[in-house]
Parts: C-alpha cells; structure tokens; sequence
C-alpha cells in the first residue's frame, strides 16, 4: 500500500497481472483519488530510475517520466525527488565523514570490483590518495605512446580537493585510464600519485610505464612532478589552454573583447594571430612574437603583448619550447579530449563534489565504455576524428606548409591560422 501506515503488501508476478500472495491487512485510510494514484505511480518510477542510476540527476529522471503527464503539481515533483534521494541513500554504505575514513573504508571494508572482476580501488594511505583504475587500464596505459592528463575540481569527491584523469592515446582513440583522487594540489602529492601509478603497473603486471609524450596543463606543480618522474618524456603544454589563458585577458577588457569578435577588425585579426603562435616551431615563435609586436595597431594594446612576452616567450616557466611546434595531422594538439571527458562527466551528477560513493559508481559505469574502446583497440580498429577537427588540421598544415616554403610571411600566416580557429569555434560551438 502507498499510504506509510498501512504495512499491506500484495506480491506479483513480473507482469503485474497475477496476484502470487498478500500479506498484513489495510488500515482504516482514505481511498486515493485517480490523481493521486497517478502521482505515485509515476514516484515508483522515478525512484526505480535513480536506483538504477546513482549518479544521474534526480531532475533528468523527473523531466523524463513527466514528460506525458498533466497532473503532477510542483509540490508533487518535489516530494518525489526527496522520494529518490531517500531510495538512493538506502543503497550506499554509511558515508565517511573525513578524507581518513575514506581511505579506511576503501582499504579495509571494500574491495571494489569491475564487471571483469578486476580490482578496481587502490587506497595509498600515506599520501593520501585514492585510485581507481584496474590491470587492463594499467596495460593499456603502458602501452600508450602519449598520455594526456588533466583534472576536475568542482566535481572531485568530498573529501578530496581534486580528481586527476590520466588518458592514454593509441590508435586514434583517447581514454580514461587511471582516475586520481587527491587531498591537495601540492608539488609532492602530484609526484607520489605517479609514483603509485608506476609501482601498480610495475608490481601487478610487471610492465613500465615510459611514455613518450605528455600533454598537460600550464601548472607548475604538475608539470614538475611529470619532468621529475619521466625524464625522457617529451612534456607538451595544452595549445587550448595557450588561447583560454590568453582570450581571459582579452575578456578582462571591453575594448579588446568587443576588436576580438568582429572579423573585420584590424585589431581582432592581431588578437587572433597572437592566439595561433603555439602553431610555429619553438625557435621560430620569438621572433613571429618580434613581428607582431611591431606591427601592434594601437599603443593601449602594449599591456596585452606585454604579458605575452613576459610569460610565454621570456619565461622560464613557460617558454616556447613547451607549447610551441609545427602543426601536423596527427599531432595531439590539446588536452581538450581531457576537458571534454571532465565536462561530459561533471554534467552526470546532480552536484559538485558528490559523495566518494556516487563518483565510484560513475567510474565503474565510465570503465564499461573503456573496456570497449580496448576491445575496439584489439581489434586493429583505428578511431577517427571529427570531420570539423580533420577540417581545421588540414587547413593549418596548408598553410603552415606555405609559410615553411616561404611563400607568404610568418605574419600572413598567425593572422590565417587565427581566422581558421576563430571560424572553427564559431562553427562549432
């Protein structure tokens, strides 16, 4: 019965068309209306849902079962959803209360499992950290020639401060191999998560992982920890990050933002063109940087050259042979494909910092798509890029091929390639 005070219970078939048994008796309650009837028959189904789906939002399921009903009211909506939050609550063990218990609930009460049986969760207790990846995750990932890394923060678990995804490219296809869930975004921290990732590959496979190339993001904390624990790797910056960090400048003012936009603007198509420098060789880009600094179309603009030279191209930090080099067709041009997983995956959950149970189940759910992307790789099938990312490789090699052979500036060419990336996002987004 759907009244809480009546413990009336009639057991079905699975077609609910025959009565199997009863038990307890009705109490003295009113009869519900059809409305009424309706409400709760929509409620079972959206709690069915949320138990079936931890980490999805209970206002997707909701909008999804309404979608064909004219007499849920919004009081009833909200009863539901507090309806599936209690349903979810009952199915997920008691939750810790600091980033230790989390840790000791990992390491001494679950043993977490994937759909192969592979063990899934491994807690580091000194540093802190907790793992999630398993033996074919740690192969593949060993056998990648190029790892790309980068994490989340508003969307890490409680507990910890951020989640840093390691993503393996091979064949075409990039893929969530190893999830890290730290306790701070010190220099140290990141240097022992990559310790622990090699001693797992090391100690359960007995295979190293040396990548040849590593794509990040301009942190320094990272970016040391990477230098520092694979010395013959060759660290790459994120050339997508290059244009987030330089249009947030371009943002901070209403002038450059309003040139920036508008195709015809002699000084948008100077903005854009510095925005396109990480597409020359590193010993080519100082000097590209010369030129367009004197060709700057008004003196207000110095600050913004200014901070580009002062962090990108006389940087210690940042020089240019961390984000610059030639444009080719299969180069890994951006850790974009991590911010990519990181927004697909921050939009599953219905809050930020989901509990440590929540973000498990969503791993576990993520790792059933990267065991088929391992059976697509051992199969020989090699991934293929969007034809609007294929578009605009092809288009930038063209023209870097032109500039190479001299035949148009190394002006002409920033100020193309910027046109083509700006028509790209436009057309993209």
């Amino acid at each position: 019965c759907c009244h809480k005070q009546c413990s009336s219970q009639v057991l079905t078939d699975c077609d609910m068309k025959k009565i199997i048994s009863r038990s307890g008796d009705h109490l003295l309650h009113p009869t519900l209306t059809e409305r009424q009837t309706e409400v709760v028959v929509v409620a079972a189904a959206c709690k069915r849902a949320a138990t079936d789906s931890l980490d999805c939002r209970p206002r997707k399921i909701i909008r999804r079962e309404i979608r064909n009903c004219d007499f849920i009211l919004k009081p009833d909506a909200k009863n539901i959803s507090k309806g599936m939050y209690r349903a979810k609550r009952k199915l997920l063990p008691a939750l810790p209360k600091t980033g230790e218990e989390v840790m000791e609930q990992f390491a001494n009460e679950m043993a977490i499992k994937t759909s192969r049986g592979e063990l899934f969760s491994f807690p580091m207790m000194d540093s802190g950290i907790l793992i999630f990846t398993c033996d074919t995750n740690l192969r593949l990932l060993a056998e990648c020639e190029t790892i790309i890394a980068d994490g989340t923060f508003d969307y890490a678990p409680d507990k910890f401060v951020q989640m840093y995804t390691m993503h393996g490219n091979t064949m075409g296809h990039n893929v969530p191999l190893a999830y890290c869930c730290l306790p701070n975004k010190k220099g140290p921290t990141y240097a022992a998560m990559l310790a622990a990732l090699k001693n797992l590959a090391n100690d359960r496979l007995g295979v190293e992982l040396k990548p040849s190339y590593i794509h990040v993001d301009f942190e320094d904390a990272p970016l040391a920890a990477f230098r520092n624990s694979f010395p013959s790797a060759e660290i790459r910056a994120c050339k997508f990050h290059f244009a987030q960090n330089l249009i947030k400048r371009i943002r901070a003012n209403k002038t450059l933002l309003s040139s920036y936009r508008k195709r015809e603007s002699e000084t948008g198509q100077w903005l854009r063109a510095f925005i396109a420098l990480p597409n020359l060789p590193p010993h080519v880009a100082p000097d590209a940087f010369v030129e367009l600094y004197s060709c700057v179309p008004s003196g207000s603009l110095h600050s913004f050259s200014d901070y580009v030279l002062n962090r990108y191209i006389e940087s210690t930090r940042y020089p240019p042979s961390l984000w610059a080099r030639a444009p080719t067709l299969d180069d890994i041009t951006t850790t974009n494909t991590a911010e990519s997983f990181h927004s697909r995956y921050n939009d599953d959950h219905s809050s930020s910092h989901p509990n440590i149970h929540v973000t498990l189940q969503s791993l576990l759910d993520l790792q059933e798509e990267t065991y088929l992307t391992d059976r697509t790789i051992r199969a020989g099938i090699w991934g293929k890029a969007k034809r609007e990312t294929v578009h605009i490789r092809e288009k930038i090699v063209a023209l870097y091929d032109k500039f190479d052979k001299e035949t148009i500036s190394v002006s002409k060419y920033l100020f193309a390639v910027g046109d083509a990336i700006a028509e790209s996002k436009v057309r993209t987004n």
